[in-house]
């Protein structure tokens, strides 16, 4: 590597052949002067830091100022040697504690020399050339790796910049695909006869593995469902739009239409899982019906799912036991059907395990230091109870907002584990369009 001497411009001829004896003469690497040395003023440097081709060739930076030489002056200097990335030693005439300070040095107690940092060492007085020398040698062999490593750093801020442009470009994709996702749900929850529904739907990331659909079937009968599908993220997200398209509670024909039990329609929903070539349809839970909103009966199918919960107007709040296999996993699995009569002002709430373990469950302590398995289903209904009884009087939808901001209170909840997501059918009290 070559090596660049500045000096101020008043010494420049007669410093510049002094330095440049001495060092060809001390000069330890093979007793021999470096490849190229440049010389120039204090004030080229300054003038052409824009384009320094002399800096971009040089391994090290000598600079020497007389007492005449501009503070300003030299601040640039040396600014402009590293904005190029490289080494340098300057030489003061005289001692200035706030020069040396600036250009970023420290002189020693007898201000002869001084270390700095930032690539820059200063040097005040007349140095020791044999000091001068191993300095600028050090600087020197150390050019070639430090300019390595300056590519090294150079590629490295690339593939980083790249990798965030990717990261945004996919967070983007997600954000799309949740508002798609989202777009495919319920735009509003539909109220037919004596029901009304109402949902809470929280993804634990963009996209949710849970989703639920109510639908009006006929003039009477409402039909509706909610889903687990196994992982989470998009695959997940994947298999519950299709999930949510082939779980059908209607055929229609030329000839009509027929309603399908809901254990029917889980029953072919299960085949079609199994036979699916995708790996994003293995398994999932499910839970599905169909409300008759002239009677207040509700037909139930469970596929591997949470039981059900059946909050009263009196704040009690059960479960409603209601059990099948998972789906996708057993060929010509068969999903008992059960029939519930909701009563004026009952209200059937059906949840995905997200609820469940986004409640805290501190272990209880029993005789001997044993721990009791505390059901989750039973938190689920004591939570529910609460939250209901505290938001008695505002309307189903916002029952379940506030259940979700109960939910969003307790600790841990930035880092819940799955998707929440609840779908409610209530039965209108008495004198409410309440029916039969």
């Amino acid at each position: 590597m070559g090596l660049l001497v500045a000096v101020c411009a008043s010494l420049r001829e007669h410093t510049t052949r002094a330095w440049w004896g001495e060092l060809a003469s001390h000069w330890p690497l093979c007793n021999q002067a470096p490849g190229r040395v440049n010389a120039c003023s204090i004030d080229d440097v300054v003038e052409r830091a824009g384009a320094p081709e002399d800096l971009r060739d040089a391994g090290a930076v000598l600079i020497v100022a007389s007492a005449s030489t501009a503070r300003a002056t030299l601040l640039r200097c040396v600014n402009a040697v590293r904005e190029a990335g490289r080494p340098g030693v300057v030489v003061l005439a005289t001692s200035d504690a706030a020069l040396i300070e600036r250009l970023g040095g420290a002189a020693n107690a007898r201000g002869a020399h001084g270390a700095g940092h930032a690539g820059i060492v200063v040097l005040v007085g007349e140095p020791d050339v044999h000091a001068v020398c191993g300095v600028l040698a050090g600087m020197c062999s150390l050019a070639e790796p430090l300019r390595r490593l300056e590519q090294e750093v150079e590629l490295a801020t690339a593939t980083q910049q790249s990798a965030r442009r990717w990261i945004r470009r996919v967070d983007d994709e997600l954000h799309l695909a949740a508002k798609m996702q989202r777009e495919l749900l319920p735009a509003q929850m539909p109220s037919l006869g004596c029901f009304t529904s109402a949902a809470l739907f929280k993804p634990l990331w963009h996209v949710s593995g849970d989703v639920y659909r109510a639908w009006r079937l006929d003039e009477t009968h409402m039909g509706f469902m909610i889903a687990d599908a196994m992982g989470h993220g998009v695959r997940a997200a994947m298999a519950t739009m299709i999930l949510a398209h082939e779980l059908v509670l209607k055929d229609t024909s030329a000839h009509g239409y027929r309603l399908i039990p809901p254990g029917e329609a889980l029953a072919r929903l299960n085949e079609q899982m199994i036979s699916h070539p995708s790996e994003a349809m293995r398994f999932a839970s499910a839970l599905c019906g169909i409300a008759d909103c002239a009677t207040g009966e509700v037909h139930l199918a469970a596929a591997g799912h949470p039981h059900p919960l059946l909050a009263s107007p009196d704040g009690s709040v059960v479960k409603f036991e209601l059990d099948g296999p998972v789906l996708g996993v057993f060929d010509g699995a068969e999903f008992a059907q059960s029939t519930i009569r909701l009563t004026p002002g009952q209200m059937l709430v059906m949840y995905t395990d997200g609820a469940e373990d986004a409640l805290p469950t501190p272990p209880r302590n029993v005789e001997g230091g044993g721990r009791v398995h505390v059901d989750k289903c039973d938190l689920m209904c004591h939570a529910l109870a609460q939250c209901l009884r505290d938001h008695a009087s505002v309307s189903t939808h916002e029952r379940l907002l506030a259940f979700g901001a109960m939910l969003d209170s307790l600790a841990g909840s930035l880092h819940r584990a799955d998707d929440v997501t609840l779908l409610a059918l209530q039965r209108r009290p008495t004198g409410d369009g309440g029916g039969a």
